[in-house]
């Protein structure tokens, strides 16, 4: 893998996020991960040694009830590596780092939806899949997969 550095985003550098993602308003980040539960998204960034951006992976924090108890989780977002770099380990070591930190935070578990299936199928879609201490289970509907949980973090 690259030597990129993982960081704990306070959106301090937004307008690099934001060009990263081709996004047009940094405010985004503000509005999408201030203003509900601020205390607990999870935002991590990969940085080359140039200090330019090569990896993004967030959490958005979201209370499900499940069997009758609010259980918080995290749903995993804005997931992206530099094209040129893909395939050398920086989306794994985003989501350890992010799995790491949504614990901290008090995530019980993580899931999400995607239609990068190719980025997920070194790590065994056909069935399940291990990511950090997560173990999914991964259903394929056309251009999606959909992560469920099978055991807690």
């Amino acid at each position: 893998m690259m030597d990129v550095k993982i960081i704990h985003e306070d959106f301090s550098k937004s307008e690099n996020l934001a060009r990263f993602l081709s996004l047009n308003d940094p405010n985004v980040f503000r509005y999408e991960y201030l203003t509900y539960m601020p205390d607990k998204y999870v935002y991590v960034t990969a940085w080359d040694a140039n200090n330019d951006i090569v990896g993004i992976q967030a959490l958005m924090p979201y209370v499900l009830n499940i069997d009758g108890k609010d259980v918080l989780t995290g749903r995993s977002e804005r997931t992206l590596v530099l094209g040129a770099l893909r395939g050398q380990g920086i989306l794994a070591s985003l989501y350890d780092e992010c799995i790491r930190y949504g614990r901290e935070k008090g995530m019980q578990f993580v899931w999400g939806t995607t239609a990068a299936i190719k980025a997920f199928q070194k790590w065994d879609l056909s069935s399940t899949m291990t990511i950090g201490s997560m173990r999914y289970a991964v259903s394929n509907r056309g251009h999606s997969s959909h992560f469920v949980c099978q055991e807690q973090m």
